[in-house]
């Protein structure tokens, strides 16, 4: 698998003002899509006004760092790390590996930036699932591992939504290599720092080079 290039548009964050960087941080509470009510409830105190918020989201949507949609006449926002995790799960299931490890990258470099657990682990749940699907059983395992890591300070199990990647890829790589095995290989992965999981995604031809 051949090294891949990360899109520029997650370098707009280090373009952003200190007060659309501390929403964006603050937005990252968020499962899934928000609405402006929302956020101006949830993400407003400590200098962030109500009135200040869809202020500061315009910038965030101008540099597709936050998307927008209007549907049945109310406007719902996404965070890039949310749209960009749902690709690269499809990209997955649709084989495309090299895509859906692009994606995934993408979504490890944002999640990283802004100091939100919740993507970082996804990003390395994607990678499990590559690694799963090329028959890389143990590694997988590892990553797999991995991903429960960035939860501990968060608390809560594998988000839902994505927790499919277990049973359609490590399933099969539990049977492979036996169950105690594969517990083995995932206490590994949750063991290590992030920066030797990086290592070992990078290593592995899973992250762009400027995230290693």
């Amino acid at each position: 698998m051949r090294h891949r290039r990360m899109p520029q548009r997650s370098l707009d964050y280090q373009l952003l003002s200190s007060s659309e960087r501390e929403l964006l941080c603050r937005m990252s509470v968020f499962p899934a899509t928000w609405t402006l009510e929302a956020a101006e409830q949830i993400c407003s105190g400590d200098g962030i006004e109500p009135h200040d918020i869809l202020d500061l989201l315009t910038p965030l949507v101008d540099k597709s760092l936050v998307i927008v949609e209007i549907a049945c006449g109310e406007r719902r926002y996404w965070g890039l790390s949310i749209v960009l995790s749902a690709a690269a799960r499809l990209s997955l299931v649709r084989g495309n590996y090299d895509q859906a490890c692009v994606q995934a990258s993408e979504v490890f470099s944002l999640s990283r930036q802004l100091e939100d657990p919740r993507g970082v682990a996804w990003s390395f749940e994607i990678f499990a699932g590559v690694l799963a699907a090329q028959g890389r059983t143990e590694d997988a395992a590892r990553l797999w591992g991995v991903s429960d890591k960035p939860l501990e300070g968060v608390g809560g199990a594998l988000s839902p939504e994505i927790s499919w990647i277990r049973d359609q890829y490590l399933g099969t790589v539990e049977l492979l290599l036996g169950a105690e095995t594969f517990a083995a290989a995932c206490d590994k992965g949750r063991s290590m720092s992030l920066d030797r999981a990086v290592a070992l995604a990078h290593d592995s031809n899973l992250l762009a080079p400027r995230d290693k």
